[in-house]
């Protein structure tokens, strides 16, 4: 798997989809993701699990959100 720091960052400060729809998908926490929104938090200092559950939601470009299948495009 190749990790894509951009694709994740966009995905992250995507406003479109909220911190809940990406903690659902993931499980990374909501306050993971708000921190790096805020600014207060470096995407760089997440663990290494962390990114890759961001980058395997971003290769399957589909998510089952609320039971929604909702397409990410970055």
């Amino acid at each position: 798997m190749i990790i894509n720091l951009k694709q994740i960052y966009d995905l992250i400060n995507n406003e479109e989809i909220s911190a809940y729809q990406i903690g659902e998908a993931t499980s990374v926490s909501r306050q993971a993701i708000a921190a790096v929104r805020r600014g207060d938090r470096d995407l760089e200092n997440f663990q290494l699990k962390t990114i890759i559950e961001l980058q395997k939601f971003i290769n399957t470009g589909e998510s089952t959100m609320t039971n929604t299948s909702t397409k990410v495009n970055l």
